[in-house]
């Protein structure tokens, strides 16, 4: 975007360089120079400057080579802009996907130690029924001796 905005200030400046031509009087010049600072329309710097008017006309090359500097220094500072959005929207992207991979990671451990819990739970349940069967045959066998 930046060499973008670089590449139409060299074409500026060429098309100043370029293009103008002598012979018309102020009010013709006034109306063109407002044409080219207010945007309106491509640049024609035809018919601005009259002959012999050395004055205007370096005058009109430092308005316009202002303009051009301002012109590049604004593109640099928004190429800078956007340097840094996208450094923080890559920084942004990836601190979701980690907390993203996080929050997976904590839900499955959970459902991984809730099963090792319940099947802790399940054995010692067997494991009870199991002696509460070997203590009532105990007991049985026990009563059958008395018998």
């Amino acid at each position: 975007r930046a060499r973008a905005l670089f590449s139409c200030c060299d074409r500026l400046s060429a098309a100043v360089t370029t293009n103008i031509i002598y012979g018309q009087s102020s009010a013709t010049q006034n109306a063109a120079y407002a044409n080219v600072v207010a945007g309106g329309g491509a640049l024609n710097f035809i018919e601005y400057v009259q002959a012999g008017d050395t004055v205007a006309l370096n005058d009109t090359i430092k308005t316009l080579d202002s303009a051009l500097t301002t012109l590049r220094t604004q593109a640099q500072n928004l190429g800078t802009n956007v340097a840094v959005l996208q450094a923080r929207f890559d920084f942004t992207e990836s601190y979701v996907n980690t907390l993203e991979i996080g929050a997976a990671k904590l839900t499955l451990a959970d459902l991984n130690e809730e099963g090792a819990n319940l099947l802790a739970l399940q054995t010692r349940q067997q494991l009870g029924i199991q002696a509460l069967a070997f203590a009532g045959q105990a007991e049985q066998s026990i009563l059958a001796l008395f018998r």
